[in-house]
């Protein structure tokens, strides 16, 4: 392949003459200023100078401010303003999968299904009679590291979904008989997600990268003999653990009132404990990337994953490796409008190396993956990856510093787009950003961050990243002749950057 963004200048040369207008004073000039670009998230930049003030474009001043409040029980209250009648409440709890073992695995989900079973005041149709007679939207969701409950309705229904909320996850009616019958409708979800080949090797993924032995290589629904003999003391124990003030962001987006809404939060989730008997742990284990493949020429194709060891969500390399998957891009060949032109992506369709790529980063409390997922003919599978190999060693070598600074552009027009989504993706990105960073990080810090990334900072972390590593590789169907875990090995060696 050529060098590997040529192809995307002329689509985001455009965004660079005009939505990134500069306010830069005449005569400023960023070149003594500070690096941040590779400072950890965990640090907020404070402060900027006049000179640097001045340098960010004035649109990114202008997004919404968030408040953060945090009551007597630790819980944080954090709302954003914006926009329309329509508000966002959501409760995102710092416990997941990651927070369970091989005995108890499980039982973060099993907890969301139960929310919604009835309550001490309400019986299960209540809840859906309330949530359809208001136009409330009420759902829930499970991942590694966290467990989100969420309501959603027009403005002068924000206190009944706070309400509603503090109610399923404070009076639920978690009897024994309600766990029985709630069984079977998990394991049938359990059978869905098992046929879905792309589900099943993100699972197989993290085992290979982190041992099964890890909580990360846990799956988020549970061994199916520990949904069987789920009992009710369980789940009550995880709640007296996890379901505390520490771990608990409660969140406004949209046409909310901080003041008003803290005080329903108060009113409503006043039985919250502060603490809980255990605190949140690390998940930095042992990366330890090993092979797991399973053949099945039935499949038809080959399904392959490979995760690169990358840090957390805190980690100083975050935008760095923002800016690495924005020009890999992604691509579907049912698709071609929805893929992104980027010389990998170039490379695939003109050479018919795959019906499909993503790339994507999986992030944890302390560790994470950056992972390259394709669905390749057998005969193709081995270069497609060695493709994606080049493509990065390319980037590393090739690029230059315009080239750079387009590339950018291209970030900080997803910076915007994120500050002006609907309110379910605001709420969802401010509980994630306070119980990872506790703080929500602004679109004009993220920009300044961006901004701040040399090019030297950005070659290092491709070279620390990806240069003479060893990846986690997960890859099941056609995969008979795939190639072997030591040959992907020897395939990230290259000259140094």
């Amino acid at each position: 392949p050529g060098l590997s963004i040529e192809s995307m200048l002329s689509r985001v040369s455009r965004f660079k003459n005009s939505a990134h207008k500069r306010i830069r004073s005449p005569g400023t000039s960023m070149v003594n200023t500070p690096s941040f670009g590779a400072s950890p998230l965990l640090t907020p930049v404070r402060s900027y100078s006049v000179q640097q003030h001045q340098d960010i474009p004035s649109y990114f001043l202008k997004t919404p401010v968030t408040n953060v409040t945090t009551l007597p029980n630790n819980i944080k209250v954090a709302t954003e303003k914006s926009f329309g009648e329509i508000a966002t409440i959501g409760v995102y709890i710092g416990a997941g999968s990651v927070d369970e073992n091989r005995e108890n695995n499980g039982t973060a989900h099993f907890l969301e299904h139960m929310a919604f079973k009835g309550t001490s005041k309400r019986s299960k149709k209540d809840i859906e009679l309330l949530c359809e007679n208001n136009n409330i939207l009420l759902n829930a969701y499970t991942g590694r590291i966290s467990t989100c409950f969420v309501a959603q309705g027009f403005r002068e229904y924000a206190e009944n979904c706070v309400e509603l909320l503090g109610d399923i996850l404070q009076n639920s009616k978690i009897s024994n008989s309600n766990v029985r019958n709630e069984i079977s409708v998990i394991l049938k979800e359990k059978e869905s997600v098992e046929n879905d080949l792309f589900e099943v090797l993100l699972e197989h993924l993290h085992c290979a990268c982190f041992g099964k032995e890890n909580p990360l290589a846990l799956t988020i629904l549970g061994e199916s003999s520990n949904i069987r003999e789920m009992k009710r003391d369980r789940l009550m124990e995880f709640i007296k653990n996890k379901y505390v003030g520490e771990r608990m962001v409660i969140v406004g987006a949209g046409a909310v009132n901080h003041e008003e809404f803290v005080e329903y939060v108060k009113k409503y989730f006043s039985n919250i404990k502060p603490t809980g008997e255990s605190h949140i742990t690390s998940d930095q284990s042992s990366f330890i990337p090993g092979d797991l493949r399973t053949v099945d020429k039935v499949v038809g194709r080959a399904h392959i994953a490979l995760g690169f060891k990358i840090g957390g969500l805190s980690d100083k390399y975050y935008f760095m490796l923002w800016l690495l998957k924005t020009m890999l891009g992604e691509y579907d060949k049912l698709n071609p409008l929805g893929s992104t032109v980027t010389g990998l992506s170039q490379v695939a369709m003109e050479k018919k190396l795959c019906d499909s790529y993503s790339v994507f980063n999986s992030y944890y409390r302390d560790v994470g993956l950056f992972v390259f997922h394709t669905i390749a003919k057998a005969e193709t599978a081995n270069e497609i990856i060695d493709a994606f190999l080049q493509e990065i060693q390319n980037i590393a070598k090739n690029l230059d510093e315009h080239n750079f600074e387009i590339m950018k552009n291209v970030i900080y027009k997803q910076i915007i787009e994120a500050t002006v989504g609907n309110t379910f993706s605001i709420a969802d990105e401010i509980g994630r950003q306070i119980l990872s960073y506790g703080r929500r990080i602004s679109a004009e810090e993220v920009y300044y961050r961006v901004q701040s990334i040399t090019l030297e900072e950005y070659k290092a972390c491709l070279d620390t990243h990806f240069n003479d590593v060893v990846p986690g590789v997960a890859a099941l169907g056609d995969v008979e002749n795939f190639c072997s875990f030591e040959e992907i090995r020897e395939k990230t060696k290259c000259k140094p950057y």
